[in-house]
């Protein structure tokens, strides 16, 4: 039976969300902040440091150099399933502990076959509680907060809202992080931050690598070039809203955009569709993105 010093995080476990549209840079993120908990821990030269572990849902590169100890790939790195995680809560068993658990794109654990049992209910609340109790901390990454289970958002100490311009995508990521609780700081507490030379990471990570082993379908394809057409309506969005000094924006006037600047001729249905993963809604007919305008 583990000791409660046995574990990293034995007095201040966390829970962390990343929020933020596609192609932000929040994946990028997500890895540079857990290589810097993962560096510390092998630093300490103590218990709870040497059996510290990554838990993630698939995307980390293991192979990585910089998640080698002496230069030698570990077993610490370790790569979780939704059902590993019911199966703790079902169980009570203790295999997830002094660790940080990483969880990306979480909407697309929402749409599990399990997520009425989990992510989106009573489950993976009581999953929160007895983890931070096993010395873990949790991380998640996902679009914005009407894509988010409240469940899921209100168990979160701070939430980071995450900005990038596109000529620095993929080098450095600004963030405003939000601290909900009294635990670190009062409610309400805002602090902006800014990651540099986050281009080191960049094969720490592979977004692709649970859909290479699989044959792409047309439908996977046609999402593909939707991600696309949303990276660019974003990017329009933000230049337009700079441009004005506004942060709100109205869905004839992102129709309008797309009908000059992208040829995309999508109706107000459509619009409203893909403008709700990335902004928060005013009314049914404006959005805010005072998150990501300057």
């Amino acid at each position: 039976m583990p000791h409660r010093s046995d574990y990293l995080y034995k007095d201040d476990s966390i829970i962390i969300g990343l929020l933020a549209p596609r192609g932000v840079g929040k994946t990028l993120l997500l890895t540079a902040l857990a290589h810097d908990e993962w560096r510390k821990a092998n630093n300490l030269g103590t218990k709870a440091g040497d059996t510290f572990r990554i838990f993630h849902n698939g995307f980390i590169n293991e192979d990585w150099g910089g998640w080698k100890i002496d230069g030698v790939k570990t077993d610490r790195i370790v790569n979780i399933s939704l059902e590993d995680i019911l199966h703790c809560v079902d169980s009570g068993d203790s295999s997830i502990s002094n660790g940080l658990i990483l969880i990306d794109e979480i909407s697309s654990i929402q749409d599990n076959r399990y997520s009425s049992a989990a992510i989106g209910g009573i489950l993976f609340s009581h999953f929160i509680i007895m983890i931070r109790k096993q010395g873990c901390s949790i991380i998640w990454a996902g679009q914005m907060e009407n894509t988010i289970d409240n469940r899921l958002k209100s168990q979160c100490d701070i939430v980071g809202y995450p900005v990038s311009a596109k000529k620095d995508r993929g080098r450095q990521v600004g963030v405003s992080w939000v601290y909900q609780g009294g635990t670190y700081t009062y409610p309400g507490y805002r602090r902006k931050m800014l990651y540099k030379q986050l281009w080191k990471f960049w094969d720490a990570y592979d977004t692709f690598k649970m859909i290479k082993s699989e044959s792409i379908s047309k439908g996977e394809l046609f999402e593909k070039k939707l991600e696309v057409q949303q990276d660019e309506m974003f990017d329009q969005i933000i230049n337009h809203l700079q441009k004005k000094q506004k942060t709100q924006i109205s869905l004839m006037e992102v129709k309008q955009i797309l009908n000059k600047k992208l040829k995309i001729d999508w109706d107000l249905k459509t619009i409203n569709d893909n403008i709700s993963l990335m902004a928060v809604p005013i009314d049914k007919t404006t959005f805010d993105f005072s998150h990501y305008v300057k």
